[in-house]
């Protein structure tokens, strides 16, 4: 009769607590002999309730973390408490087919007349871990595309967009070499490459197709120099460059350098995410080439416009989008590793819009319709007064409110030139003060920008400092620009603007 007593209990404890459980419960012994599971079990690991009961926990363990597993329950019932089991690690469970599927397991204790045994919840944590995968793998695609928006956004010259995107491309899915091919006419042209050293023939570069005749096959085997087959896909992507529907080209990665070997399909879908940003940069260089050989910077004007809006349209819903699921999730109950990867989520799409935010304002300035050019150049010293150590002092004479304002176009052009000039001071020049001059006298608008700064040799400066756009911005309107500088002595820009565009000179 007595030794039917901890018989009787167990089953009264697995009928009346455990069959009711929201996880499958296992009831181990201090030797690691399985005494109890409910019916939750059976359905997630597989095993009947005859073929768990009285064989050894680390059935239920992958094979690898046995001899672990074994150590750390005798060390639990050495100091047994109510826990969760392996906190901050990835734990997995072992099926009866041999698959193994991520969970989190919960123990506490209970006394029996056998003894101390050992209760362990374990929930399958697969839809959750897909979920938060998926989450993550999405938030990296939406980065991957902002990032290369961001940095083409400001950028109107092809090739330096292309140089922009390209290296970026190739690091994002980890590729030996990226290609991207744009459409001339009935050909798709090798436009822009990057690749690790050695990683590509320099041929390459020279290298066009003709659009009918460009398979995927074609492609990838004249770049890998293997015909390549269905059943090595996995060495190389495609991803189209489109453009509102339009065909812009192509873009090619080659050979995944990390680990797995290969690419997979999380690849693929960041290429594309990518090749979209990147269409919308090159369609807008493209545009922006064609308007140039008009001679005129108005169309350059409305162009800066139409990518605002493309900004503003797409990326900036797709933030917000995102945002708003995240946050969603963040108010359901989770655990903290989820938790903590929405909220990580979430502030990082935060600080991207107001990068975003930050861009268009600077594409558009909307501040010249609203509160003048004057009252524009004065908050635009001020944002680089306020980024930076640089105090900068602003000398205006310009035609006030009630009076005759100069030309929209020749607003814009001052205040690009100005935007320009501030950049140059606050990024390179190491300035401590800088002065700001803009006068209207005499037919047309003198801009002076001059710094303490290093200086530089204007005959060896670098495109980067986009020194060369600001001359093309002058001469288009008839102006000049002059640059006054030497190594240790600060710079002056100089530019004289007509109030009058060539074009209606008498």
């Amino acid at each position: 009769m007595l030794a039917a007593m901890p018989e009787r209990r167990s089953q009264i404890l697995e009928r009346e607590l455990l069959e009711f459980a929201p996880d499958a419960v296992v009831g181990v012994d201090e030797h690691g002999e399985i005494k109890l599971v409910n019916s939750l079990t059976e359905a997630v690991f597989g095993y009947g309730r005859g073929e768990l009961i009285g064989q050894p926990v680390e059935m239920l363990v992958p094979s690898g973390l046995h001899s672990g597993h074994v150590s750390h329950r005798d060390l639990y019932f050495e100091s047994p408490r109510t826990r969760p089991m392996g906190a901050g690690l990835d734990l997995h469970a072992r099926r009866k087919d041999g698959t193994e599927f991520p969970c989190e397991i919960s123990l506490s204790t209970v006394a029996t007349d056998a003894g101390m045994m050992a209760l362990a919840a374990i929930r399958d944590i697969t839809d959750r871990r897909r979920d938060r995968d998926d989450m993550r793998r999405a938030v990296k695609r939406l980065q991957a595309a902002t990032e290369v928006a961001i940095a083409v956004g400001g950028e109107t010259d092809l090739e330096r967009v292309l140089e922009a995107i390209v290296e970026r491309g190739r690091a994002l899915v980890e590729a030996r070499a990226l290609i991207i091919l744009l459409r001339e006419g009935d050909e798709l042209v090798v436009a822009a490459t990057a690749a690790v050293a050695g990683g590509l023939d320099p041929k390459v570069g020279h290298l066009k197709f003709k659009v009918e005749e460009a398979s995927e096959e074609l492609l990838l085997g004249t770049f890998t120099g293997a015909d390549l087959g269905r059943k090595e896909t996995g060495r190389a992507l495609i991803a189209p460059l489109l453009f509102r529907g339009q065909s812009l080209g192509l873009v090619v990665a080659l050979d995944h350098v990390g680990d797995p070997g290969e690419f997979d399909d999380e690849h693929q879908r960041m290429l594309e995410a990518f090749a979209a940003s990147a269409a919308t940069g090159v369609a807008t260089a493209r545009s922006m080439a064609e308007e140039r050989l008009q001679n005129t910077i108005d169309a350059a004007e409305q162009e800066r416009g139409r990518w605002a809006r493309e900004l503003h349209d797409e990326t900036l819903q797709s933030l917000a989008v995102l945002r708003m699921r995240l946050a969603s999730a963040l108010r359901e109950e989770s655990p903290d590793d989820l938790h903590e990867t929405g909220q990580e989520a979430v502030e990082q799409i935060d600080d991207e819009i107001v990068k975003l935010r930050r861009l268009i304002t600077e594409l558009r300035p909307a501040s010249l319709d609203t509160i003048g050019l004057e009252a524009a150049l004065y908050a635009l010293a001020q944002q680089h007064q306020q980024a930076g150590e640089i105090r900068i002092a602003c000398d205006f004479e310009l035609a006030r409110e009630g009076g005759e304002r100069p030309a929209a176009l020749l607003e814009t052009a001052v205040y690009r030139l100005v935007q320009e000039a501030l950049n140059n001071v606050s990024k390179h020049s190491m300035a401590q003060q800088a002065e700001l001059t803009v006068r209207e006298l005499r037919g047309h608008i003198e801009v002076e920008v001059s710094d303490d700064g290093v200086g530089f040799e204007p005959n060896l400066v670098r495109e980067g400092f986009g020194l060369v756009g600001m001359r093309e911005r002058a001469a288009l309107l008839g102006g000049t620009l002059s640059i006054d500088s030497t190594p240790g002595s600060g710079t002056k820009i100089q530019a004289e603007i007509p109030l009058s565009p060539p074009a209606e000179d008498p």
